[in-house]
C-alpha cells in the first residue's frame, strides 16, 4: 500500500498526469517496449504506477481490507509473492494479448491475484474437517483474519470474494481503457501460486518453508531490479 501512494506521489511531483504518454514514460505497460525495447521491468513498475486519485484510492482500500487478512493466512513472505507473481502474471498476459502501443497501469491484477489466494484459502477451510479446525474467539484472536473463524462464516467469505472478484472482470470487460487481460492473468496467478503457498492442511497455517523464502528473496531482487532500471 505504502509503495503504490508513494510511487504515485512521485508520479505527480515529477509532473505526471494520466495522459498515456505520462504514464507511459514513468513506467506503465506498453507492449512493444517490454519486448522490442527491451524495457522488461515495465512487468513490474506498471503494478505500482496510477494514473490519478480516482485510479489509486479503490485499489488501496481494497489492499487495506485484504491485505492483513492474506498476511495472516500466507505469513508476510507469502504475501509479498502473491502480489508479486500476481503483478507478473498480469502485466504477461497483458502484453501478449494488447497490441504493441497500448498504455496500461495499476495494481488491479495484484489485488485480484491477492483476492483469489484469499477466496481459496476460505473455501479450503469451509471444507475443512472442523476437528483439525483452529478454535475461533474473537477476544482471544482479534485480528485472526482469515486464519480462524466458524465454517460457514468461511465459506460465506469465499462466496463474497467471488461475487467481488466476477464484478471487477466482468466491469473490466465494459469500461474504457481497463485491461482485462491484466486481471484475468493477476487472478489466474494468484489462484496457482496461492494453492502451492497454502496447500489444504485442515485449517492449519502454513509453515515457512525453503521455497517460500527463495520465492521471497527472488521477489525482493525483482523489486530491486526494476526499481534499479527506472533510475539508472
Amino acid at each position: 500500500m505504502a509503495a503504490n501512494g508513494a510511487y504515485f506521489l512521485a508520479h505527480v511531483l515529477l509532473g505526471g498526469g494520466d495522459r498515456p504518454s505520462d504514464l507511459a514514460v514513468h513506467g506503465a505497460l506498453v507492449p512493444d517496449l517490454v519486448g522490442s525495447g527491451g524495457e522488461p521491468w515495465r512487468l513490474v513498475s506498471a503494478s505500482f504506477l496510477h494514473s490519478g486519485l480516482w485510479h489509486l484510492l479503490p485499489n488501496v482500500t481494497a489492499l487495506l481490507a485484504l491485505g492483513p487478512l492474506v498476511e495472516q493466512a500466507y505469513g508476510h513472505r507469502g504475501f509479498l509473492v502473491l502480489y508479486v507473481t500476481s503483478a507478473l502474471g498480469g502485466a504477461l498476459l497483458s502484453s501478449v494479448a494488447w497490441s504493441g502501443a497500448d498504455v496500461s497501469a495499476g495494481a488491479s491484477g495484484a489485488l485480484l491475484g491477492v483476492a483469489g489466494a484469499a477466496m481459496w484459502h476460505s473455501g479450503a477451510r469451509a471444507g475443512s474437517d472442523p476437528r483439525q479446525m483452529e478454535p475461533y474467539s474473537p477476544v482471544a484472536e482479534p485480528t485472526a483474519g482469515l486464519a480462524a473463524g466458524p465454517e460457514r462464516a468461511q465459506r460465506l467469505l469465499a462466496w463474497l470474494l467471488a461475487l467481488l472478484i466476477a464484478a471487477n472482470l466482468v466491469s473490466g470487460l465494459f469500461l474504457a481503457g481497463s485491461d482485462a487481460w491484466n486481471h484475468v492473468g493477476g487472478l489466474l496467478c494468484g489462484l496457482l501460486v496461492g494453492t502451492a503457498l497454502h496447500p489444504a492442511t485442515g485449517g492449519q497455517r502454513p509453515r515457512r518453508t525453503v521455497g517460500v523464502d527463495l520465492a521471497f528473496w527472488v521477489c525482493i531482487g525483482v523489486l530491486g531490479y526494476a526499481g534499479a532500471a527506472m533510475v539508472i
